[in-house]
């Protein structure tokens, strides 16, 4: 088994309808070894939006869950 197939693996998705098929405008950086997104420290100053392309609206706060092997 390969350090690679050790790594928890996450997906976001809708908290309206579950679906994996969304979208984020953030000014974020992801942090490989910590697995995380973190705020950009020169970001301007906006409104940030979400959205799911199933339920197609907006959405807000979206959600994250580990991915499970089958």
């Amino acid at each position: 088994m390969t350090s690679e197939e050790n790594i928890m693996k996450v997906e976001y998705f809708c908290p309206e309808c579950g679906g994996t098929n969304v979208l984020t405008q953030n000014f974020l950086e992801w942090n490989k070894e910590k697995q995380e997104w973190k705020i950009a420290d020169d970001h301007p100053d906006k409104d940030w939006i979400e959205w799911c392309n199933v339920c197609r609206k907006e959405i807000r706060g979206l959600e994250k869950r580990e991915i499970k092997e089958k």
